[in-house]
């Protein structure tokens, strides 16, 4: 069972199709691994800010660093805009929105194109 996958089960599926006939609600949750296609892919991204330490884990290839939150009323109002978003999508929204959005949460994120 994954922590990380409120509480599921990871199942590696082959395509979209098969990740999306997974019901909401099983034990299953889709995890699909597709080839980079994106602009700003990378083999391998390293999230380490001024002041953080990035500690072992149990998996060789991947790191974690201890959470320091924002102002929760702060993040309270991103995580609302989000769920706005998701709720009532409007009709034009750009990466540059979702950006500066999280930047407010998140005040040294900084976004390369």
């Amino acid at each position: 069972m994954c922590y990380l996958c409120g509480g599921g089960v990871p199942r590696i599926v082959a395509d979209e199709a098969e990740a999306r006939a997974i019901e909401p609600g099983t034990s299953d949750w889709p995890v699909l691994i597709t080839a980079p296609d994106t602009a700003g892919e990378k083999p391998y991204e390293e999230f380490v800010g001024t002041g953080e330490r990035a500690e072992a884990t149990r998996f060789a290839a991947l790191r974690a660093i201890r959470a320091t939150w924002p102002d929760g009323g702060v993040l309270d109002d991103v995580l609302a805009q989000i769920e706005e978003w998701c709720t009532s999508p409007p009709s034009r929204l750009g990466k540059g929105d979702i950006v500066a959005c999280l930047a407010r949460a998140v005040p040294e994120l900084r976004h390369i194109e």
